[in-house]
């Protein structure tokens, strides 16, 4: 693997597109791996919901048509067994990865919180190794 990054490295200083490239690769390939991660957190301990669903109580935070059924619950992300579908998963990842913040979905779990923080490393590791 440290060879396979190395050649990546060495490729990206001929061009700036090279490293545009390694970065995106990097980036992508990190995401998928933690979505993964994500995924796999949430049966470990089944009691307990490791990302759960953001939600408002302010009447005005509510929007009208947000495709959720009559309990509330987000039928589209929510998977088999009351889990996070793979999709809801890769698309925390994504917003993780990309700093965005947490729009939809949020940690509830210490698992999830070190998973997290491990991702965040990564972006950082990730970014600084293709700027040098």
């Amino acid at each position: 693997m440290v060879q396979i990054l190395d050649i990546i490295h060495r490729t990206g200083k001929k061009n700036k597109l090279n490293t545009a490239r390694n970065y995106l690769f990097l980036t992508l390939g990190s995401t998928f791996i933690f979505a993964c991660i994500y995924y796999v957190a949430q049966f470990i301990n089944p009691d307990t919901k490791s990302i759960a669903k953001k939600t408002s109580s302010r009447r005005t935070d509510r929007v009208e048509n947000d495709n959720t059924d009559d309990s509330g619950e987000d039928t589209e992300f929510m998977g088999q067994d009351d889990k996070l579908s793979f999709f809801a998963c890769l698309l925390f990842s994504l917003v993780t990865q990309t700093t965005v913040g947490f729009a939809w979905f949020v940690p509830t779990d210490n698992i999830t919180r070190v998973i997290v923080f491990f991702q965040l490393i990564t972006v950082l590791c990730i970014t600084t190794y293709t700027l040098v």
